[in-house]
Protein backbone atom coordinates (compact mmCIF):
# COMPACT_ATOMS: atom_id res chain seq x y z
CA UNK A 1 0.00 0.00 0.00
CA UNK A 2 2.15 2.86 -1.28
CA UNK A 3 5.62 2.19 0.18
CA UNK A 4 4.32 -0.01 3.03
CA UNK A 5 3.62 -3.74 2.92
CA UNK A 6 0.03 -4.75 3.66
CA UNK A 7 -1.26 -8.26 4.30
CA UNK A 8 -3.94 -9.77 2.09
CA UNK A 9 -7.07 -11.47 3.43
CA UNK A 10 -5.60 -14.83 2.49
CA UNK A 11 -2.43 -13.89 4.38
CA UNK A 12 -4.41 -12.96 7.50
CA UNK A 13 -6.33 -16.26 7.41
CA UNK A 14 -3.14 -18.28 6.94
CA UNK A 15 -1.34 -16.46 9.77
CA UNK A 16 -4.27 -16.95 12.14
CA UNK A 17 -4.41 -20.66 11.28
CA UNK A 18 -0.66 -21.11 11.86
CA UNK A 19 -0.69 -19.28 15.20
CA UNK A 20 -3.63 -21.31 16.48
CA UNK A 21 -2.44 -24.76 15.42
CA UNK A 22 1.36 -24.48 15.11
CA UNK A 23 2.31 -22.03 17.90
CA UNK A 24 5.62 -23.78 18.58
CA UNK A 25 7.08 -22.94 15.18
CA UNK A 26 5.39 -19.60 14.40
CA UNK A 27 7.48 -17.51 16.79
CA UNK A 28 10.85 -15.78 16.88
CA UNK A 29 12.28 -18.08 19.58
CA UNK A 30 11.85 -21.13 17.36
CA UNK A 31 13.80 -19.46 14.55
CA UNK A 32 16.64 -18.39 16.84
CA UNK A 33 16.83 -21.80 18.54
CA UNK A 34 16.81 -23.66 15.23
CA UNK A 35 19.66 -21.49 13.92
CA UNK A 36 21.73 -22.45 16.97
CA UNK A 37 20.93 -26.13 16.44
CA UNK A 38 21.94 -25.91 12.78
CA UNK A 39 25.24 -24.38 13.88
CA UNK A 40 25.68 -27.31 16.28
CA UNK A 41 25.12 -29.75 13.43
CA UNK A 42 27.73 -27.92 11.36
CA UNK A 43 30.40 -28.04 14.07
CA UNK A 44 29.65 -31.71 14.81
CA UNK A 45 28.42 -31.43 18.41
CA UNK A 46 25.03 -32.90 17.53
CA UNK A 47 23.67 -34.96 14.62
CA UNK A 48 21.01 -33.86 12.13
CA UNK A 49 18.95 -36.95 13.02
CA UNK A 50 18.80 -35.90 16.70
CA UNK A 51 17.64 -32.37 15.85
CA UNK A 52 15.02 -33.57 13.37
CA UNK A 53 13.74 -36.26 15.74
CA UNK A 54 13.35 -33.75 18.57
CA UNK A 55 11.52 -31.29 16.30
CA UNK A 56 9.20 -33.85 14.71
CA UNK A 57 7.99 -35.30 18.04
CA UNK A 58 5.85 -32.24 18.77
CA UNK A 59 5.28 -31.23 15.17
CA UNK A 60 3.75 -34.60 14.23
CA UNK A 61 0.98 -34.23 16.83
CA UNK A 62 0.19 -30.65 15.69
CA UNK A 63 0.09 -31.83 12.10
CA UNK A 64 -2.35 -34.67 12.86
CA UNK A 65 -4.60 -32.38 14.93
CA UNK A 66 -4.73 -29.81 12.12
CA UNK A 67 -6.09 -32.42 9.70
CA UNK A 68 -9.30 -32.63 11.73
CA UNK A 69 -10.05 -28.91 11.35
CA UNK A 70 -12.88 -27.91 9.05
CA UNK A 71 -11.66 -26.45 5.79
CA UNK A 72 -12.06 -22.69 5.34
CA UNK A 73 -13.81 -21.55 2.18
CA UNK A 74 -11.42 -18.81 1.11
CA UNK A 75 -13.83 -17.52 -1.55
CA UNK A 76 -16.19 -16.36 1.19
CA UNK A 77 -13.56 -14.07 2.69
CA UNK A 78 -13.00 -11.84 -0.34
CA UNK A 79 -14.41 -8.33 -0.29
CA UNK A 80 -17.38 -7.97 -2.60
CA UNK A 81 -17.54 -5.06 -5.07
CA UNK A 82 -20.43 -3.30 -6.79
CA UNK A 83 -19.15 -4.34 -10.21
CA UNK A 84 -21.25 -6.94 -12.02
CA UNK A 85 -19.49 -9.68 -13.98
CA UNK A 86 -20.31 -9.05 -17.63
CA UNK A 87 -20.13 -12.78 -18.41
CA UNK A 88 -22.28 -14.43 -15.72
CA UNK A 89 -23.93 -11.61 -13.74
CA UNK A 90 -22.30 -12.31 -10.34
CA UNK A 91 -20.86 -9.55 -8.18
CA UNK A 92 -17.09 -9.34 -8.69
CA UNK A 93 -14.77 -9.64 -5.68
CA UNK A 94 -11.41 -8.02 -4.93
CA UNK A 95 -8.31 -10.21 -5.15
CA UNK A 96 -4.59 -9.56 -5.03
CA UNK A 97 -1.98 -10.75 -7.51
CA UNK A 98 1.57 -10.07 -8.61
CA UNK A 99 0.60 -6.68 -10.02
CA UNK A 100 -1.70 -5.57 -7.21
CA UNK A 101 -5.47 -5.73 -6.70
CA UNK A 102 -7.89 -6.80 -9.40
CA UNK A 103 -11.52 -7.90 -9.69
CA UNK A 104 -12.38 -11.55 -10.22
CA UNK A 105 -15.61 -13.45 -10.61
CA UNK A 106 -16.57 -15.41 -7.44
CA UNK A 107 -17.91 -18.22 -9.66
CA UNK A 108 -14.39 -19.35 -10.57
CA UNK A 109 -13.60 -21.87 -12.06
CA UNK A 110 -16.97 -21.93 -13.86
CA UNK A 111 -16.44 -18.28 -14.79
CA UNK A 112 -12.84 -17.05 -15.15
CA UNK A 113 -13.62 -13.40 -15.86
CA UNK A 114 -11.25 -10.80 -14.36
CA UNK A 115 -10.95 -7.01 -14.58
CA UNK A 116 -7.83 -4.89 -13.95
CA UNK A 117 -7.95 -1.93 -11.57
CA UNK A 118 -6.15 1.40 -11.94
CA UNK A 119 -4.08 3.07 -9.19
CA UNK A 120 -7.26 4.62 -7.74
CA UNK A 121 -9.01 1.25 -7.42
CA UNK A 122 -11.38 1.84 -10.33
CA UNK A 123 -11.94 -0.57 -13.20
CA UNK A 124 -9.22 0.18 -15.74
CA UNK A 125 -10.52 1.05 -19.18
CA UNK A 126 -8.72 -0.91 -21.85
CA UNK A 127 -7.33 1.19 -24.66
CA UNK A 128 -8.57 -0.21 -27.92
CA UNK A 129 -5.79 -0.29 -30.45
CA UNK A 130 -6.69 0.59 -34.00
CA UNK A 131 -6.75 -2.52 -36.16
CA UNK A 132 -4.57 -2.09 -39.22
CA UNK A 133 -4.98 -4.16 -42.38
CA UNK A 134 -1.80 -5.88 -43.56
CA UNK A 135 -2.58 -5.41 -47.24
CA UNK A 136 -2.64 -9.07 -48.27
CA UNK A 137 -4.94 -12.10 -48.02
CA UNK A 138 -4.82 -15.12 -45.70
CA UNK A 139 -3.13 -18.07 -47.37
CA UNK A 140 -5.61 -20.55 -45.86
CA UNK A 141 -9.09 -18.96 -46.06
CA UNK A 142 -8.67 -15.84 -48.21
CA UNK A 143 -9.67 -13.43 -45.42
CA UNK A 144 -7.97 -10.11 -44.79
CA UNK A 145 -4.75 -10.30 -42.80
CA UNK A 146 -4.45 -7.85 -39.90
CA UNK A 147 -1.47 -6.44 -38.00
CA UNK A 148 -1.47 -7.68 -34.41
CA UNK A 149 0.81 -7.17 -31.42
CA UNK A 150 1.83 -9.91 -29.00
CA UNK A 151 4.45 -10.97 -26.45
CA UNK A 152 6.96 -11.77 -29.21
CA UNK A 153 6.46 -8.57 -31.19
CA UNK A 154 4.29 -7.62 -34.15
CA UNK A 155 2.79 -10.30 -36.39
CA UNK A 156 0.07 -10.87 -39.00
CA UNK A 157 -3.15 -12.73 -38.16
CA UNK A 158 -6.28 -13.64 -40.11
CA UNK A 159 -9.40 -11.52 -39.52
CA UNK A 160 -11.44 -14.74 -39.19
CA UNK A 161 -9.76 -15.84 -35.95
CA UNK A 162 -10.64 -18.14 -34.12
CA UNK A 163 -12.21 -19.98 -37.07
CA UNK A 164 -8.98 -19.47 -38.98
CA UNK A 165 -5.82 -19.46 -36.88
CA UNK A 166 -3.35 -18.68 -39.64
CA UNK A 167 -0.60 -16.29 -38.55
CA UNK A 168 2.58 -15.01 -40.14
CA UNK A 169 5.57 -13.47 -38.48
CA UNK A 170 6.44 -9.90 -39.38
CA UNK A 171 10.17 -9.88 -40.03
CA UNK A 172 12.81 -7.21 -40.51
CA UNK A 173 15.55 -7.85 -43.04
CA UNK A 174 19.15 -6.76 -42.57
CA UNK A 175 21.36 -5.37 -45.32
CA UNK A 176 23.94 -8.03 -44.46
CA UNK A 177 23.85 -11.40 -46.24
CA UNK A 178 24.17 -14.78 -44.55
CA UNK A 179 27.88 -15.70 -44.39
CA UNK A 180 27.05 -19.38 -44.98
CA UNK A 181 24.60 -19.30 -47.92
CA UNK A 182 24.35 -15.59 -48.93
CA UNK A 183 20.59 -15.50 -48.24
CA UNK A 184 18.77 -12.79 -46.28
CA UNK A 185 19.34 -12.37 -42.54
CA UNK A 186 16.15 -11.77 -40.55
CA UNK A 187 15.51 -10.28 -37.10
CA UNK A 188 13.91 -12.87 -34.82
CA UNK A 189 12.19 -12.59 -31.45
CA UNK A 190 12.94 -15.18 -28.78
CA UNK A 191 11.72 -15.74 -25.23
CA UNK A 192 11.03 -12.68 -23.10
CA UNK A 193 11.15 -10.60 -26.30
CA UNK A 194 14.88 -11.17 -26.73
CA UNK A 195 16.37 -10.42 -30.16
CA UNK A 196 18.58 -12.58 -32.33
CA UNK A 197 19.44 -12.78 -36.01
CA UNK A 198 19.27 -15.82 -38.27
CA UNK A 199 19.24 -16.92 -41.89
CA UNK A 200 15.88 -16.90 -43.68
CA UNK A 201 16.51 -20.52 -44.74
CA UNK A 202 16.55 -21.87 -41.18
CA UNK A 203 16.67 -24.81 -40.39
CA UNK A 204 18.37 -25.72 -43.71
CA UNK A 205 20.94 -23.06 -42.88
CA UNK A 206 21.83 -22.89 -39.18
CA UNK A 207 23.44 -19.42 -39.10
CA UNK A 208 22.29 -17.34 -36.13
CA UNK A 209 23.79 -14.62 -33.94
CA UNK A 210 22.88 -12.63 -30.81
CA UNK A 211 25.01 -9.74 -32.19
CA UNK A 212 23.62 -7.82 -35.17
CA UNK A 213 25.40 -8.72 -38.45
CA UNK A 214 26.52 -5.75 -40.55
CA UNK A 215 26.90 -5.32 -44.32
CA UNK A 216 30.27 -3.65 -43.72
CA UNK A 217 33.28 -5.96 -44.04
CA UNK A 218 36.21 -6.18 -41.65
CA UNK A 219 39.06 -3.88 -42.85
CA UNK A 220 41.66 -6.37 -41.62
CA UNK A 221 40.41 -9.81 -42.76
CA UNK A 222 37.34 -8.97 -44.91
CA UNK A 223 35.15 -11.08 -42.63
CA UNK A 224 31.66 -10.22 -41.39
CA UNK A 225 31.36 -7.49 -38.77
CA UNK A 226 28.83 -7.53 -35.93
CA UNK A 227 27.43 -4.86 -33.64
CA UNK A 228 27.54 -5.89 -29.97
CA UNK A 229 25.02 -3.73 -28.13
CA UNK A 230 26.23 -4.56 -24.60
CA UNK A 231 29.71 -3.20 -25.42
CA UNK A 232 28.57 -0.51 -27.90
CA UNK A 233 31.18 -1.72 -30.32
CA UNK A 234 31.67 -3.22 -33.78
CA UNK A 235 33.60 -6.50 -33.71
CA UNK A 236 34.95 -9.18 -36.01
CA UNK A 237 34.45 -12.78 -34.93
CA UNK A 238 36.85 -14.37 -37.43
CA UNK A 239 39.68 -16.03 -35.58
CA UNK A 240 42.45 -15.03 -35.12
CA UNK A 241 41.30 -11.54 -36.21
CA UNK A 242 40.81 -9.22 -33.23
CA UNK A 243 39.38 -6.17 -34.98
CA UNK A 244 37.17 -4.05 -32.74
CA UNK A 245 36.08 -0.42 -32.57
CA UNK A 246 33.80 1.51 -30.25
CA UNK A 247 30.66 2.74 -31.97
CA UNK A 248 27.06 3.20 -30.92
CA UNK A 249 24.41 2.04 -33.38
CA UNK A 250 20.66 1.51 -33.50
CA UNK A 251 19.69 -2.13 -33.16
CA UNK A 252 17.07 -3.23 -35.69
CA UNK A 253 14.05 -4.90 -34.11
Amino acid sequence: DGKALASTQLGDITTKFMKEHFPDIVNYEFTATMENKLDSIENGSVSAEEVLSEFYTGFEKSLEDSKQIKRVDISQTYEESDVICDKCGAKMVYKSGRFGKFLACPSYPKCKNTMPLDKNGNVAVKKESKIQPAGFKCEECGGEMLIRHGAYGTFFACENYPKCKFTKQMVTELDAKCPKCSSKILVRHGRKNSLFYSCENYPKCDFSSWDMPLAERCPECNGMLYYRKSQKSVICKNKPCTYKREQEMTVLE
